[in-house]
């Protein structure tokens, strides 16, 4: 993925107009729709998707070259749709993070980042959790795994 020229100089530049959107949707096959949420104080329409205006706070994670990345989210509890729903999931939710400009919220800038969200806690008004990227290390390795069902070419 390469940056776009615009959100290049938007970050080089001491001061700019443009502003940078955090958008994250969670995700799980027992939700009936993803949870969206944009860092911008109105929603946010991305590639089709509406991101609603969500007061949150997370940063992205450091780059780590030893361990996954790793960072801390906390939304307000001000929807209990959202203890709702993560009530009723059993496993692990996904948590997607990405960058957008305002001006320009169909391209992804930077992400997007998949992560696992662990360890969800609420009270009345935060929903935190941990989250964790998701390296794929509970795929099968070599992926895909080579037999004569799978690759029957190199077989014959």
């Amino acid at each position: 993925m390469s940056l776009t020229l615009r959100f290049k100089k938007a970050v080089r530049r001491q001061e700019t107009d443009e502003v940078f959107l955090m958008l994250v949707t969670i995700d799980h096959a027992e939700l009936e729709t993803p949870f969206r949420f944009s860092s911008d104080g109105v929603d946010t329409t991305s590639r089709g998707e509406t991101y609603i205006a969500y007061p949150f706070q997370g940063t992205l994670p450091e780059e780590t070259p030893d361990l996954p990345a790793e960072m801390r989210i906390s939304i307000d509890n001000v929807d209990r749709r959202i203890v709702e729903g993560l009530r009723l999931i059993v496993g692990v939710p996904e948590v997607t993070i990405e960058i957008v400009l305002a001006s320009t919220p169909d391209t992804v800038e930077v992400g997007p980042r998949k992560f696992q969200l662990f360890e969800a806690t609420y009270d009345a008004a935060i929903v935190s959790g941990r989250l964790v990227e998701d390296l794929g290390l509970d795929e099968a390795w070599p992926y895909p795994v080579i037999t004569p069902r799978t690759l029957p070419g190199i077989f014959e």
